[in-house]
């Protein structure tokens, strides 16, 4: 089944009724609904509970007798399986660790092969769940995603042609979500046109069959039911009270005006024929199970949206992040989750699927594209990717507004967009933007922030949205507040060890950039007992804050009345100096032994080539030295970890103090190793002088030095070539930026085409390197930015 020639449109004509099999309609939109809720348990460390949830529903459905079945067809099996698939993925490539992935491998090429089966029987047997949409395209739209994500887990592994049926499949995924999208909104488009026609042309009344004009919908006479309030406030029917209250709901229902409810799930000629039938009160047993089973569904989804589901009875939502002060306490209020469902209204469950499934999707891979260096979004371009970085970003914003899975995995991936360490969005270079639209979009300003908020209202104390307030709150310059987020809760507590991961990475981040070095350290060496990856170069890591700490207690030693250092002399303890010391010596020369077992695509990763090569660096030094008594931390001469920090964007994220502590004790920091000024080690010293003077808005300091000091050696003004140097290979491409940088801030829009020279320089610097990915999107970002793309 291929993907260029999807199409879908808007869905003329109902079968009728009888035939269209309303409740196979129902019964599939009820396992959508189960599926939505277990992916919602992911959000608050609960992959179990929902893994549970769906075992328990394929159970029910594989336990039915013949009669039972003919109401159910493959798409509930279908959507349950992608489901499983999904929380895989996430746990997968949250903690890329290879059971997990060949598990979700497993599980999503089942979904795919059940989406196929189920769409084809959807078609064959004309069974409409959309007013708006054509027939099996739910199905198709999890086949696309079931294919989309199996493609990002091939690119995972080590087979060469699994790289090569990966970058297939996410070419055809492209393809089709791209002429969804369209469709979709073109019909979003036009049905925003109608709506307000006729909202002009109203005042007769003629029942209104429309279900997109009515903002009650079916939820109108749930509300108005005083059973329905006391079960969401208690919540502990038992079954046979729980299907009496429906009854007494439906009920209800319908001895109210009937023009006002509008059901979700089912057509509207359906609807109007069980509405003819209840003024003649002739509904029948079959009419009544339908009506009961319409309640269900609706309340399923009901619950979804409020989140109760989910056990949170009495949502709190905050003023701002990194506080504790209430904004609104909604408790039974619910009116006030209006802002959970876009409209104020109920969209249909099928409907919510396709339209957030195919906006988050599509807005991902054009994100993802984007982002990638040049060199290959040129190639990709070439062979059919039209890649719009603006047109995903919209499509983000405009799903994160619902409350679902795919809601929540677009916020993630906006924080790490705007927030994150890798700095694809680079607000360092604020170039002046004119197109309002396009401002909202690259300056979003408190909606972000607004959009959190209302997901930990939503899912308290879920340690994923602790992370990510944490993230925009370190983005800030707010490092203390950050810590006190994530520290407020157990880490311990955390049952996704791959969630638990990222927490303690965080934290350890955060340490470091404060200078609590043995905190950092422990955080480093915890995460080889949770996480299955990089071994290697967190122990390196920790042996870098351990030699920062030892260093620590010796500048306190010799400044021991120095006011500055006050606010770091709590982090370490002088009495244990020596421990520090064995601690780094320790974790240096163990890091290397963690690398024959853990590799990634058959490869060392990234950082642990990196370390391999400082490693090396400590070992000449120490041979320079010539002296075997010389400890290899004695053998370091430039900081390691404030080059780590560095390249994980701390110092942009530092106050003044932190800065001027990082610049005046850590860098002149001087030991036997360097005293010898070893041109590689001083390079890479003034390199982060130059940076934290920059962040200091030193701006001509720092641009002195890097002229003075480091652009000679790496580039030829008189013949514009580049001086290739091996040491270092991430610092030379870094310099351009830094230069980019400072020339901006010194220049701004009167010299912005030397701007834009030392990005491209950045770029072109070397080819592939150690680090290239991690600088070359952040030198990308910045072009784009000064170039308003």
């Amino acid at each position: 089944m291929g993907f260029i020639d999807i199409k879908i449109s808007v869905s003329k004509n109902y079968k009728k009724a009888e035939d269209a099999g309303p409740l196979q309609i129902l019964n599939q939109a009820k396992q959508f609904e189960v599926a939505l809720k277990a992916m919602d348990h992911l959000f608050k460390d609960e992959a179990d509970i929902g893994l549970d949830m769906i075992f328990q529903s394929s159970k029910a459905l594989n336990d039915m007798s013949s009669d039972e079945k003919k109401n159910h067809i493959p798409a509930e099996n279908m959507i349950l399986e992608l489901a499983s698939g999904v929380i895989y993925f996430l746990e997968a490539t949250l903690g890329f660790e290879p059971s997990k992935i060949a598990k979700a491998q497993e599980v999503m090429t089942k979904a795919e092969n059940l989406a196929l089966k189920a769409e084809k029987y959807n078609v064959e047997n004309k069974v409409v769940s959309s007013e708006k949409y054509a027939i099996g395209l739910e199905c198709k739209i999890a086949y696309i995603e079931a294919c989309l994500l199996n493609a990002l887990l091939m690119l995972f592994t080590e087979s060469y042609m699994d790289s090569i049926k990966a970058l297939y499949k996410l070419k055809k995924a492209h393809s089709g979500l791209s002429n969804l999208n369209k469709t979709i909104q073109s019909l979003k488009s036009s049905q925003y046109k109608l709506q307000k026609t006729q909202k002009t042309n109203k005042g007769n009344n003629e029942l209104n069959l429309s279900r997109e004009l009515s903002r009650d919908s079916f939820e109108t006479c749930l509300e108005s039911a005083d059973e329905c309030h006391a079960y969401e406030k208690t919540n502990k029917l038992d079954n046979s009270k729980e299907d009496t209250l429906r009854d007494d709901v439906a009920n209800t229902c319908f001895e109210n005006d009937i023009n006002n409810f509008i059901p979700s799930d089912i057509s509207t000629e359906l609807f109007e024929k069980l509405v003819m039938k209840q003024r003649k009160s002739t509904l029948s047993s079959k009419d009544e199970h339908l009506i009961k089973l319409m309640a269900e569904v609706y309340e399923m989804r009901d619950s979804r949206l409020r989140g109760s589901h989910l056990g949170n009875n009495q949502p709190i939502l905050r003023r701002n992040l990194g506080d504790h002060e209430i904004k609104s306490s909604l408790g039974s209020q619910q009116q006030e989750f209006v802002y959970l469902n876009t409209n104020g209204h109920t969209t249909p469950t099928i409907d919510e699927f396709i339209e957030s499934g195919v906006s988050l999707c599509y807005g991902i891979i054009q994100l993802i594209l984007s982002i990638l260096p040049p060199a290959v979004t040129t190639v990709l371009n070439a062979i059919g990717f039209n890649i719009n970085k603006l047109e995903g970003l919209q499509l983000l914003w405009d799903v994160v507004h619902e409350r679902n899975i795919f809601s929540g995995l677009s916020l993630g991936g906006l924080v790490i967009y705007y927030h994150g360490p890798f700095k694809f969005i680079d607000n360092n270079f604020d170039i002046p933007i004119l197109d309002e639209k396009v401002k909202s979009l690259i300056h979003p300003g408190f909606l972000l922030e607004d959009q959190i908020l209302k997901a930990t209202c939503v899912f308290p104390g879920s340690s994923l949205w602790i992370l990510q307030e944490a993230m925009v709150l370190s983005s800030k310059g707010e490092l203390k507040t950050a810590l006190d987020v994530i520290n407020k809760n157990s880490v311990e507590g955390i049952q996704m060890l791959q969630i638990k991961a990222q927490m303690v990475f965080c934290r350890a981040l955060l340490y470091c950039f404060t200078f609590d070095f043995e905190k950092a350290a422990e955080d480093f060496l915890y995460l080889l007992e949770i996480n299955e990856w990089s071994h290697s170069f967190y122990t390196y890591f920790a042996g870098c804050c351990y030699l920062e700490a030892y260093r620590l207690c010796e500048i306190l030693d010799s400044n021991t009345m120095n006011p500055a250092l006050k606010s770091v002399s709590s982090h370490v303890d002088i009495l244990k100096k020596n421990y520090y010391k064995n601690k780094a010596h320790e974790c240096l020369e163990k890091a290397p032994t963690y690398l024959h077992k853990k590799k990634f695509m058959s490869n060392n990763l990234p950082f642990d080539n990196f370390m391999l090569r400082k490693l090396k660096q400590f070992k000449s030094i120490q041979s320079v030295l010539k002296t075997a008594s010389i400890d290899i931390v004695d053998a370091v001469a430039t900081s390691p970890i404030m080059e780590l920090i560095y390249l994980y964007d701390g110092f942009n994220r530092m106050n003044d103090t932190q800065l001027d502590l990082a610049l005046n004790y850590f860098l002149k920091y001087e030991n036997k190793a360097s005293k010898l000024h070893l041109n590689s080690q001083e390079n890479v010293k003034s390199f982060l002088t130059a940076s934290l003077l920059k962040n200091m808005n030193k701006f001509n300091l720092a641009f002195e030095i890097i002229e003075e000091k480091l652009l000679p050696q790496i580039y030829d003004r008189k013949t514009g070539k580049f001086i290739k140097l091996k040491e270092d290979p991430w610092l030379y491409p870094s310099i351009f930026y830094e230069l980019a940088l400072i020339n901006w801030n010194l220049n701004k829009m009167s010299d912005l085409d030397q701007t834009v020279k030392y990005l491209k320089h950045s770029l072109n610097y070397l080819g592939d390197y150690e680090l290239s990915s991690r600088i070359g999107m952040r030198s990308q970002a910045a072009l784009n930015r000064c170039q308003n793309k």
